[in-house]
């Protein structure tokens, strides 16, 4: 690579791209959701019943962010948000019935296009990339 700086460009465009790839692939399939939106699921698929700071830290979302996406999917009642009773501020965001069922239309679709952003990208290089990217993510934490 030419100049290390455009690395930043290129993650900055691949970003950019994958979320347009997403709402368009959610928009397509008649999906009410923004790509943030079906972020937040996804990680309420893998654990549901995180709090919003462990959405927010998870997501690097801050918190006005966060709460706008929150809103969003209460709204379309996929999550509910109740309030703690040891601790009134701390809510535990949980998937509805309606937010689980939507994983067996949604993960599919974004299966097909992560698979399909990877393809002829041979698994050491894949590799590689995964280490050189959370190195980035570890040296980005540090400064911020």
């Amino acid at each position: 690579m030419q100049n290390k700086l455009e690395l930043t460009g290129l993650l900055a465009r691949t970003t950019m791209l994958y979320r347009m790839k997403i709402n368009a692939l959610l928009f397509e399939n008649n999906i009410d959701l923004s790509s943030e939106m079906c972020g937040t699921l996804i990680e309420l698929w893998k654990a549901d019943g995180k709090s919003q700071q462990e959405l927010a830290d998870t997501l690097h979302k801050d918190k006005g962010g966060m709460t706008k996406i929150i809103k969003n999917l209460e709204r379309r009642t996929l999550i509910i948000c109740p309030v703690d009773k040891t601790d009134r501020r701390q809510k535990k965001i949980q998937l509805t019935s309606k937010g689980k069922e939507l994983q067996k239309e949604v993960e599919p679709l974004i299966n097909k296009l992560r698979l399909g952003a990877l393809e002829g990208i041979a698994s050491q290089d894949l590799d590689i990339t995964d280490n050189v990217l959370k190195s980035i993510i570890l040296n980005l934490d540090k400064k911020l």
